[in-house]
């Protein structure tokens, strides 16, 4: 076990002790800011596009929403770069 250490607010309880994960839960995954910041943008992409709720977000497979992407992906205009590289590839003469 390790020696006690006055830490924050005079707290001597070991660091890493039980006492940490109540207090602050475990660290998170080096991986874990992207994580949350890709989930945070996917989740407002479908409730602004779809109309869906955060439930009914987190309740669909990432299979789901590839293929509901993917309908979308047909159907959304031409960006600018698309548009001028079509533009090059089929010229009206």
């Amino acid at each position: 076990m390790r020696d006690a250490c006055p830490r924050e607010g005079g707290d001597t309880s070991p660091a890493g002790s039980a006492d940490d994960l109540s207090r602050d839960g475990p660290r998170p995954s080096p991986g874990h800011n992207d994580f949350s910041s890709s989930t945070h943008k996917l989740s407002g992409a479908v409730s602004a596009v779809l109309g869906w709720t955060p439930d009914q977000f987190w309740k669909a497979t990432p299979a789901e929403l590839a293929t509901i992407f993917a309908a979308l992906a047909d159907s959304v205009p031409l960006g600018t770069e698309q548009f001028e590289k079509l533009k090059e590839d089929f010229p009206d003469g």
